[in-house]
């Protein structure tokens, strides 16, 4: 979103929602395999019943997850918020954290 954060539409019974509750720290992966091209991302997960959010990411694919569509009961959304971001420099054969890259400066 404009504040810098990743959102996610869910079922509130599942593993990753029960995990969250647990501890909010989480990991995204991104990777492009044939350009080797891997980002590493460290966030703060917050969840979030909010119908207003909810509408905005809807996507009616979703219903094969949530049966019931927005007024699905267990429909949960997941902020991700970023807290450090690295990639894969292949010429150094590691992880680099993302040059510029200032978490204060994401909502």
């Amino acid at each position: 979103d404009a504040g810098g954060a990743f959102w996610f539409v869910s079922d509130s019974n599942t593993e990753k929602v029960e995990a969250v509750r647990t501890t909010q720290r989480v990991n995204l992966a991104f990777s492009d395999a044939a350009a080797q091209r891997y980002i590493s991302v460290s966030a703060f997960c917050e969840l979030r019943r909010d119908q207003a959010k909810a509408r905005e990411l809807w996507n009616p694919d979703y219903t094969s997850w949530l049966k019931g569509g927005l007024g699905d009961p267990n429909l949960i959304l997941l902020r991700v918020v970023v807290q450090q971001a690295e990639y894969w420099e292949a010429s150094l054969g590691r992880m680099v954290e993302l040059p510029g890259f200032n978490p204060a400066a994401i909502g």
